[in-house]
């Protein structure tokens, strides 16, 4: 997709006039795509800023092929721009493990959190939490020991000077979820393990404090009177205060089924009530869509109104137990999402990479897609000093690759934007999508401008079919063409188009 010269400018004009006095601004917001190429399995999924303004991502880096877990090596990547990029691995012995959660000191050190998978089989895991300096060495190293085997760790929260540790355990054959805090010496100060909720397997999801900071309101996917995902409060000694269901709204003659599905998470909004944002599971005439959603809660759990953003036939899916999404002011909340999610460990298709704002009534500044050039899948995003913000991904392209993802940063401003757009960047800025494609003999374009002009050139440079376009997805009818090669130009206006190569086939 290849756009005209002028565009860059022209939209950065225009998206500055709409949201000037909403949106955060900076003077100067560095925008890149970045792109760490290895030719092992790389996973990343938990990044930070630190006091020296540089973005700092964990993870692992797999030295065996990607189904071999005894191969995984805890992995750091720390840039400030393009150029200035560091990346480190950290052999312990012959134990593997993945670094998930890195947060840093007032010393300016870092503790950095891991999942250990045990010799000789890799099937038993442990967590410990190992101290950096600055430089980003080992300094020391801390196992934590509560007493069970085969311990996860799905999420890490750092609440002023303590550590909550969420996560399910087997003690003896009896599985458990857990509770633990640690005070920043990392020393064990409340730990709470039980059955229930955790009945059957799952994992915890987000947690935050109440506003009077005197409870831990977590979300999670245990079963519990039932299966869905739950509301579970406890209180900063980690005694369980409540278990409620999260909520569903089922409109039987309408045959509509609406429920949070997944990939929630929380952030305190207004008063005693926070914003959700999740994987909405939507059933409509018994056919299921999953969308992003957006709404707002309190302990009662009420049913809202929820904000839907995402087409029917695509699924937008970010990760487990990680930000997707954030806010500086509630009128101005940032988000991050994947369109097109395939389920399979190494797509054969394409993928977008969302980043999306909204005002306090969740109506949209911004949507724009990022990607179509390879298979992204977001992870997390975080708002950054410089008033922009940077999203997390994976990065898997059919054509290149092995079996083996990259990591990938899209760091853009405040308008959610690449402001520095050159010819083969990779990752580009979508503004609309062709699929399928090759074709057959219809194909759709989703447009996410308010209204564009379609005009379909043979290799010969012959116009052989026009099209007038409007936001949404719009159907194409290409049957009289002949088979063979063409190019799809999309017109916005008289300054910016983009062209795609599409293929007709029999």
């Amino acid at each position: 997709m290849i756009p005209n010269t002028k565009r860059t400018k022209i939209r950065l004009i225009l998206a500055i006039l709409l949201v000037i006095g909403k949106l955060t601004s900076s003077i100067a917001q560095e925008t890149f795509q970045l792109l760490f190429q290895n030719p092992h399995d790389e996973a990343s999924q938990c990044m930070i800023e630190n006091i020296d303004h540089e973005i700092i991502a964990v993870g692992c880096e797999n030295i065996k092929p990607y189904y071999d877990i005894s191969g995984c090596l805890g992995k750091i990547w720390k840039f400030k721009n393009t150029t200035d990029t560091f990346t480190r691995t950290y052999a312990f012995h012959d134990t593997a493990c993945f670094f998930s959660n890195i947060f840093q000191l007032g010393n300016g050190n870092y503790h950095v959190f891991c999942t250990m998978y045990e010799p000789p089989e890799f099937n038993k895991f442990s967590l410990s939490i190992v101290e950096l300096n600055e430089q980003l060495e080992i300094i020391s190293q801390k196992r934590l020991e509560i007493g069970a085997t085969h311990l996860n760790s799905n999420l890490v929260k750092a609440f002023s000077d303590e550590y909550f540790i969420f996560g399910t355990g087997y003690w003896g054959d009896t599985l458990k979820s857990y509770v633990v805090k640690l005070d920043k010496s990392l020393n064990i100060t409340a730990f709470r393990s039980a059955t229930d909720p955790a009945a059957g397997d799952g994992y915890y999801m987000d947690c935050i404090l109440s506003p009077d900071s005197s409870q831990l309101w977590t979300v999670a996917n245990f079963p519990h009177d039932g299966e869905g995902c739950h509301f579970i409060t406890y209180d900063t000694s980690l005694n369980l205060v409540n278990v409620k269901p999260l909520p569903d709204f089922m409109n039987l003659n309408a045959g509509i089924h609406e429920r949070y599905s997944h990939n929630i998470t929380l952030k305190s909004y207004v008063d005693d009530k926070f914003l959700i944002g999740s994987i909405m599971r939507k059933m409509e005439n018994w056919e299921s869509n999953t969308k992003i959603g957006f709404s707002v809660l309190d302990t009662s759990m009420q049913w809202p109104q929820v904000q839907y953003f995402g087409s029917d036939d695509t699924s937008y899916y970010t990760t487990y137990s990680r930000p997707t999404f954030d806010f500086r002011t509630t009128d101005s909340i940032f988000f991050t999402g994947t369109k097109n999610q395939i389920s399979y460990f190494f797509p054969q298709k394409p993928s977008w990479i969302l980043s999306g704002a909204l005002d306090s009534d969740f109506q949209p500044y911004y949507i724009n897609y990022y990607g179509g050039d390879a298979y992204y899948h977001a992870h997390s995003m975080l708002l950054t000093s410089d008033g922009g913000s940077i999203i997390l991904a994976d990065r898997y392209d059919k054509d290149t690759q092995g079996y083996e993802y990259d990591i990938f940063f899209l760091k853009l401003n405040n308008q959610g934007l690449i402001t520095k757009v050159r010819k083969n960047d990779i990752c580009p800025h979508r503004p609309f999508i062709v699929s399928p494609n090759p074709f057959r003999n219809s194909f759709q374009v989703e447009l996410f401008n308010e209204k564009a002009t379609l005009t379909l050139i043979d290799l010969s440079g012959r116009e052989v079919q026009k099209e007038i376009l409007s936001k949404g997805v719009n159907k194409v009818n290409a049957s009289k063409l002949n088979t063979g090669i063409y190019v799809a130009k999309v017109e916005l206006n008289q300054e910016e188009f983009y062209t795609e190569k599409i293929i007709k086939i029999k």
